[in-house]
C-alpha cells in the first residue's frame, strides 16, 4: 500500500501545483474530487491493488495536466456569460465602487451614512457576476469584521498610564490592527480579481485626458 499512497500523493502534488492559479477553496474541491475518485476505484477492487490497477486508475483520470486544464477551463467558463453578451454589473467600475463602499462603510460603520454605504457595497459585491461565491463570502466577512472591529474598538487600541505621556499598544490593539490589515488586503485582492475579470469581458479602457 506504500506504493499506492506514494503514487497517489505524487499525482495530487503535481495536480496541486498546476492548479496554483485557482482559489484555495476551489483547488481543494478539485483535489478532494480526485482523491475520492481514486479511493472509490481502489475500494471497488476488493483486494490489494497492483501496479497495473494503479496504472489503469490514473489512466482513467488522465494526467495531472489534463485534469488541471479541464478544471481551469471549467472555472473560467463559469465566470463567462453563456450567451457571449456582457451581463449586468460586470463592468470595470464595479470592483472599485463595490470595494470602496465596503471600506468606507466598515471603517466608519459607527456613523449612519457609512452603514448605508456598506450595505450598498455588499449588495453590489453579491449580485455582480465578477466574483465567485467563496470570494464574496471572504470579501464580506474579513473587511466587515476586521475594519469594523478596528473602528468600533478604537478606544481600546491605546491606553496611557497615569502620569505617563506615552501611549502603548495593547495586545488587543495588535490583534485589531492585524484584523484591519487583513480586511484591507482582502478588499484589495477582491478589487484586483474583479477588475481582471471585467477586463476579460472586454470592458473598454477609459479615455485619458
Amino acid at each position: 500500500m506504500t506504493s499506492t499512497t506514494d503514487r497517489t500523493t505524487a499525482y495530487l502534488d503535481d495536480l496541486a501545483r498546476m492548479l496554483g492559479t485557482l482559489d484555495p477553496l476551489e483547488r481543494a474541491d478539485v483535489l478532494d474530487g480526485v482523491r475520492d475518485h481514486v479511493s472509490s476505484a481502489l475500494g471497488d477492487l476488493g483486494r490489494e491493488p497492483s501496479d497495473a490497477d494503479l496504472d489503469r486508475i490514473f489512466a482513467d483520470l488522465g494526467s495531472p495536466g489534463d485534469v488541471a486544464a479541464a478544471a481551469l477551463a471549467d472555472r473560467a467558463g463559469s465566470m463567462l456569460p453563456p450567451s457571449g453578451q456582457r451581463p449586468a454589473l460586470s463592468h470595470a467600475w464595479v470592483p472599485p465602487v463595490a470595494t470602496g463602499l465596503i471600506f468606507l462603510g466598515a471603517a466608519f460603520g459607527f456613523l449612519v451614512l457609512p452603514v448605508a454605504l456598506l450595505l450598498a457595497g455588499l449588495v453590489l459585491l453579491w449580485i455582480s457576476p465578477l466574483w465567485s461565491a467563496a470570494e464574496k463570502v471572504v470579501g464580506t466577512i474579513l473587511p466587515v469584521l476586521g475594519l469594523g472591529g478596528f473602528a468600533l474598538s478604537g478606544l481600546l487600541l491605546f491606553h496611557v498610564e497615569a502620569g505617563d505621556s506615552t501611549g502603548g499598544v495593547t495586545p488587543l490593539g495588535y490583534l485589531l490592527i492585524a484584523a484591519a490589515l487583513a480586511g484591507l488586503a482582502t478588499l484589495v485582492l477582491v478589487a484586483v480579481r474583479g477588475g481582471r475579470r471585467a477586463r476579460r469581458w472586454g470592458d473598454p479602457a477609459p479615455e485619458v485626458g
